[in-house]
C-alpha cells in the first residue's frame, strides 16, 4: 500500500457524520508528513474525502477504512484465541466520538481509532505500555509510547522497530502483529490478544513434572525460532516472560520479537548488551554484542534446563538424568557460538529421531494454529490479510518417551556393567593380595631358615603379586566409586 493509500484509508477512517475536528485533522497532517505526502496534497484528499462522505452515510463494500457497520453477531468464527464478549451490537458499533472516551490511567485513544473498553496490562520501563482493548468486539493488545515520552521520534522509531521487525512474522506460535496508527496519546500498534498466561508462571517450584508438556513446548519454541532465524530475524530476549502459553491447548507463542532494544532502550545510552542478563548469551555481553540464530539457542537451553528444575542455573544440569534432554542442553549452552547447534531445526531433528527411535512413544497433542485474520481498525499500516492457509507444522514424528527411565536406560546398562566389574575386579585384587601377602610371610620364613636355599625367583614372583595386588584394588575401587558418583548424581 503506497503512502497516499494510506493516507487515504485513514482520512475516511476518521470523518464521523461527514465532518473532522481540528483534532483529528491534526493527526492527519501529522501522518501526512511522516509519509512525505504535501500539505496541499493532503488538503485535496481530505477535501475529496469529505465530498465522498456527504454523499452517502454508509461505508460502501469496497471500502477499506475497515470498519464494520452492520454487524449484528460478536462471534468469532477465526478459531483465533480471542476472547468473545457478550456484549450487543450496539456496543460493537460505537462511533469514533465514543471511542475517544476510552482510556485508564490517563492513556487515552483518540477519536477516530475504534478501540474501547482500554485496560492497563503493564508498564515496562515507564517507557512504554501495553493495553488490552476491545476493536469491533474482539480484545487486541495495544503497545504504545508511554504519554512522557509521546512526542519523542526517537522512542516512536524504537516502537516501531518492533511492529516491523514482527509485522511479517506469520507462524503459530509467534503472536500476529497486526497493524500500527498514532492518535493524540502518541503512536502505538496492535496485535493479536492470547488467552493465556507466560511460561514463567506455568514453572512451579522444582520445575514441570509432565514431560510430555515440557516436550511440546520445546518442540513449539523450536519451530518458531527456527522459522524466525530463516527470516533473518533474532529475538535477543527469549525468556520465560516473553513466551505464552494459551489456556486451551497449552500452545506456545512468543511475543515481542526485536523488542529488547525498544523497550531497554539501549539505544539511547549507547549501551552494548541488549537482553535479560539472567538469559544471556556470553557474546551478548561482548563489546561488539553480534548475535544470531545461536544466541536464541543458548536462551533455549536455559529455558528448557528451567523447565526440568525449576532455575536456569547452568549447574542445575547435574540434576537432569544422563539422556538425550541433558545433552540437548549442555551443547546449547555452550560459551562458543561455534559449539552449539548452528540452528533449530538441528534439534528438532535430533528431538524427532530420538523419538521414532523409542519403542513406547507418545503422541504430540495437535497444534492448533491460532492465527487470525486481522481485525479491521483505520492505522497507518495493516498487515495484509493472506487467504491461501499456512503451511501445517510438521508432527509426524512429534514423539517422546512417557517413563522417564527409558531416556537413560543405555546409559544405565553400561553403568551397572562397569559397576559389577568394578566389584570382580577389586575382589580379585583383594584375593590376589591376600595370597601375595601369604607368600612373602613364608617366603621370609623359609629365607630366615635356610638362607642359602631361598630361590630369588620366587621372592621377585612374590614382589610382583603383590603390586598387581595394589594397582587391581586401587583401580577397582575408582570405578566403584566413579559408577556410585554417576547413579547418585
Amino acid at each position: 500500500m503506497s503512502s497516499q493509500e494510506q493516507l487515504q484509508t485513514l482520512i475516511r477512517a476518521l470523518i464521523t457524520n461527514g465532518t473532522l475536528s481540528e483534532v483529528q485533522k491534526s493527526i492527519i497532517y501529522s501522518h501526512a508528513e511522516l509519509q512525505g505526502v504535501p500539505p496541499e496534497e493532503t488538503e485535496r484528499m481530505i477535501q475529496e474525502a469529505l465530498q465522498q462522505a456527504s454523499q452517502t452515510n454508509t461505508p460502501s463494500a469496497t471500502d477499506q477504512s475497515g470498519f464494520i457497520t452492520n454487524n449484528p453477531t460478536n462471534s468469532d468464527t477465526t478459531g483465533s484465541s480471542f476472547v468473545d464478549s457478550n456484549s450487543s451490537a450496539s456496543q460493537q458499533n460505537v462511533s469514533q466520538s465514543n471511542a475517544s472516551q476510552a482510556n485508564y490511567s490517563g492513556i487515552q485513544f483518540g477519536a477516530g481509532t475504534g478501540f474501547t473498553d482500554a485496560t492497563l496490562l503493564s508498564e515496562q520501563g515507564g517507557m512504554s505500555i501495553t493495553q488490552k482493548a476491545r476493536l469491533d468486539g474482539r480484545w487486541v493488545v495495544v503497545k504504545r509510547v508511554a504519554s512522557t515520552y509521546k512526542y519523542n521520534q526517537t522512542y516512536a522509531d524504537l516502537l516501531f522497530k518492533e511492529y516491523f521487525n514482527g509485522r511479517d512474522l506469520e507462524h503459530p506460535h509467534i503472536v500476529n502483529i497486526y497493524g500500527r496508527g498514532e492518535d493524540t496519546e502518541g503512536p502505538f500498534f496492535y496485535m493479536e490478544y492470547i488467552d493465556g498466561q507466560s511460561l514463567r508462571k506455568r514453572i512451579p517450584e522444582g520445575g514441570i513434572k509432565d514431560q510430555r508438556l515440557i516436550r511440546k513446548i520445546a518442540v513449539e519454541i523450536l519451530d518458531a525460532l527456527s522459522y524466525a532465524h530463516k527470516k533473518q530475524v533474532y529475538h535477543r530476549d527469549l525468556k520465560p516472560e516473553n513466551i505464552l502459553i494459551t489456556n486451551k491447548g497449552d500452545n506456545v507463542k512468543i511475543i515481542d520479537f526485536g523488542l529488547a532494544a525498544a523497550d531497554k532502550f539501549d539505544d539511547l545510552s549507547g549501551a552494548t548488551f541488549v537482553g535479560t542478563q539472567k538469559y544471556a548469551a556470553p557474546e551478548q555481553s561482548s563489546a561488539l554484542n553480534q548475535v544470531d540464530g545461536r544466541t536464541d539457542l543458548y536462551a533455549f537451553g536455559l529455558i528448557l534446563l528451567e523447565m526440568f528444575t525449576g532455575s536456569p542455573e547452568p549447574k542445575n544440569l547435574k540434576q537432569l538424568p544422563v539422556g538425550y534432554w541433558r545433552s540437548i542442553i549442555d551443547k546449547c549452552l555452550q560459551s562458543n557460538p561455534s559449539d552449539r547447534y548452528q540452528n533449530a531445526g538441528e534439534i528438532l531433528e535430533y528431538i524427532n529421531s530420538y523419538s521414532s527411535s523409542v519403542s513406547q512413544p507418545v503422541s504430540s497433542p495437535p497444534v492448533v494454529n491460532q492465527s487470525v485474520t486481522p481485525p479491521p481498525v483505520p492505522v497507518i499500516e495493516n498487515r495484509p490479510v493472506h487467504t491461501q492457509p499456512k503451511t501445517p507444522v510438521n508432527r509426524s514424528q512429534a514423539n517422546q518417551p512417557v517413563i522417564q527411565g527409558l531416556q537413560k536406560l543405555p546409559n544405565d546398562v553400561l553403568i551397572l556393567v562397569l559397576g559389577i566389574l568394578s566389584i570382580i575386579t577389586c575382589g580379585c585384587g583383594f584375593f590376589v593380595g591376600i595370597i601375595a601377602l601369604i607368600l612373602a610371610s613364608q617366603s621370609h620364613a623359609a629365607y630366615m631358615q635356610n638362607p642359602a636355599a631361598y630361590d630369588p625367583g620366587s621372592r621377585q614372583l612374590v614382589n610382583t603379586g603383590k603390586i598387581c595386588a595394589i594397582v587391581g584394588t586401587i583401580l577397582g575401587s575408582l570405578i566403584a566409586l566413579n559408577w556410585f558418583a554417576e547413579w547418585l548424581f
